[in-house]
């Protein structure tokens, strides 16, 4: 049985104890269930703006995008290199051994001397 997929009969006696438990715990503290109760409006005054926040939130934001594309922008050198590493052995595989690489044609300063 796995922890993810507990037994039904195991999550409907958890759930029944759950209630329970609530149950006896607010009838213990004198008041009924679902009794109406002000709230003091003073208890929700703001005391600090929603700037900072919004200005921290943008900034995280444009954090990770910028870590994000300096990742990707070094992820993608490193295939472009390898790229052109596989093309250079392709060239190289596919040649035939008698003929050299156009590199290997052009003239030397030692072979230009009359």
């Amino acid at each position: 049985m796995s922890i993810f997929c507990p037994n039904p009969t195991t999550l409907a006696i958890a759930a029944f104890s759950w209630t329970t438990f609530l149950a006896a715990s607010s009838s213990a503290q004198g008041r009924p269930t679902g009794a109406f109760e002000s709230a003091d409006p003073a208890m929700f005054k703001e005391d600090l703006s929603g700037i900072p926040f919004l200005v921290g939130a943008y900034a995280l934001i444009w954090l990770v995008l910028l870590v994000y594309v300096v990742l990707l922008r070094r992820r993608t050198d490193a295939v472009v290199k390898e790229v052109a590493s596989l093309r250079a052995q392709i060239e190289a595989a596919t040649r035939p051994s008698g003929t050299t690489s156009p590199a290997d044609r052009r003239p030397s300063a030692s072979r230009s001397a009359p």
